[in-house]
């Protein structure tokens, strides 16, 4: 669309779809459940005392980690491809890879849960989004970079499933909403400060460095999760 209509025409059609989302959501409202059901009653404790059980710091870890190099790929990615000379339709298919790569992994988890843990699918995660990161500095051919970026979606896409069974499974008995609740804080932190430390970092010592340095911090994840693998 911005190749052949413009950035204006662009917006209008991304406006269009979410009016569609929009029509979509009134026609399903009353089949939504209640948010007014009856709720247990628990005895009353700081939320960030959940931060002293260590499977469930482990995986606000992960979280951390998989939505800071989420965010990245959605700020960065289009400035790597017109780095490389790589034009909008090209830099939007290379986005669409990811996208891809995350409903086609998400397809098959339920299959996948039946033979690998929770953890394993999380070290998986870690470490193919490592790998992408690290050889991203390095490709600037169209279908180089498409292919990393959807081995990129494969591992993001992987790992959000798979934390969301972890914290209800590791979570202390009727406080699930508290630990959504942190992942939720981490995934929008996140989201409102990296994309400022991302440019700032980029423009300094360019996107190939930020690239490598979210490969390391990867990589360091995976090599933390092992006393939990076993």
């Amino acid at each position: 669309v911005i190749d052949n209509f413009g950035h204006r025409a662009a917006f209008v059609v991304f406006m269009a779809v979410m009016l569609v989302a929009l029509g979509f959501l009134r026609t399903v409202w009353s089949h939504l459940p209640s948010r007014h059901a009856a709720a247990a009653p628990i005895a009353p404790a700081p939320t960030f005392d959940l931060l002293r059980n260590p499977s469930l710091r482990s995986v606000l870890l992960v979280t951390a980690l998989l939505s800071s190099a989420w965010d990245l790929q959605t700020l960065m990615i289009p400035v790597h491809g017109t780095r490389v000379g790589l034009d909008p339709a090209e830099i939007g298919f290379v986005m669409g890879s990811f996208a891809l790569a995350t409903f086609a992994v998400r397809l098959v988890m339920a299959r996948l849960s039946h033979r690998f843990s929770e953890w394993s699918v999380l070290n998986f995660a870690l470490l193919a989004s490592c790998a992408a990161y690290a050889l991203l500095p390095w490709l600037h051919a169209f279908w180089s970079l498409a292919g990393c970026v959807f081995l990129l979606g494969l591992g993001l896409g992987a790992g959000q499933p798979n934390i969301m069974s972890l914290l209800h499974h590791r979570s202390p008995a009727g406080r699930i909403g508290e630990a959504l609740g942190l992942r939720t804080t981490i995934i929008n932190g996140s989201s409102a400060t990296l994309p400022l430390v991302f440019g700032a970092l980029g423009s300094v010592i360019g996107t190939g460095a930020v690239f490598a340095a979210m490969a390391a911090l990867l990589g360091g994840g995976a090599a933390s999760l092992r006393g939990q693998r076993r």
